[in-house]
């Protein structure tokens, strides 16, 4: 794939159009990000430069092609267990405590922006470990993790639940490593997830744009390293509809070297020596 260059007003057109459209800021120093995440979507569409692109947007611009930008210019580092703090806190103190304070219904979570499912499976694995050591007394199937992304590549790949050498060696590493053993059928270079771990998880394709009302109401949510892609204005309006859509006593996660800080003051921060996470009080 050849990279295509992207100039400084083509770059600046792009980016007044997805911070409009989606709320999300590409800075005028990120020209390099943007040809190597783009460059391949311009060739697939016959486009040989970022005008005929940015010309196609200002008119009439078709809303899976808005999609793949977005997936493109969204697409995070992804691996089980990612920072180990955080997992060790839900499996010792929020998965726990929501055992206890919810028993008569399922609880719900939802994983944002799930790429190709490591971290929903993530859960799930968690959850059915703590079960299978009595450290929770309600099943596995009383919970429902809903995982969304925007884009269906990676929805489809998360579905099936089978993954490469490659993946598989990014984040099975110390305390995580015998979850790999227990949930996994290896067979030659694939490894491929069990059905008691995917039974729990429900994926479906969501925009973070969109009204969260057709999810639910959630006890803990995970969005984790993608709203740093985002205006302040967009995420301002995001955790406020986070916000609303959890349960009172919910648990929100964002990543290690996120904040709330500016965005929202709803939610109670906790900080633990392993990490923190936000409570709706």
């Amino acid at each position: 794939m050849a990279i295509i260059k992207v100039t400084p007003q083509e770059l600046t057109e792009l980016a007044r159009f997805l911070e409009k459209v989606r709320g999300i800021v590409i800075p005028p120093n990120k020209a390099y990000l943007v040809e190597s995440r783009l460059s391949k979507l311009l060739e697939e569409n016959g486009m040989k430069s970022y005008r005929e692109l940015v010309d196609l947007l200002k008119r009439n611009p078709p809303k899976p092609l808005v999609d793949k930008i977005v997936d493109a210019m969204t697409t995070n580092e992804t691996l089980w267990f990612r920072d180990s703090g955080i997992w060790e806190i839900m499996r010792d103190e929020i998965i726990p405590d929501l055992d206890r304070r919810i028993p008569a219904r399922r609880i719900r979570i939802w994983s944002a922006a799930c790429s190709t499912g490591q971290e929903p499976y993530s859960i799930s694995m968690l959850i059915h470990r703590r079960h299978k050591e009595k450290r929770i007394a309600g099943p596995p199937s009383r919970y429902e993790i809903v995982a969304t992304d925007i884009s269906m590549s990676a929805l489809f790949l998360a579905k099936v639940g089978r993954y490469d050498r490659i993946s598989m060696s990014r984040g099975f590493t110390g305390q995580w490593a015998t979850y790999k053993d227990e949930f996994f059928k290896t067979t030659g270079n694939t490894a491929q997830i069990s059905n008691e771990i995917k039974d729990i998880v429900h994926f479906q394709r969501f925009n973070l744009s969109d009204p969260l009302t057709s999810l639910g109401k959630f006890d803990l949510v995970l969005i984790r390293n993608v709203a740093i892609y985002f205006s302040l204005d967009f995420k301002k309006e995001l955790f406020r509809k986070i916000y609303n859509a959890m349960n009172p006593g919910g648990y929100l996660i964002l990543g290690a070297s996120e904040s709330l800080r500016g965005i929202s003051s709803d939610f109670k921060l906790v900080t633990r020596p392993r990490g923190f996470y936000y409570t709706k009080v």
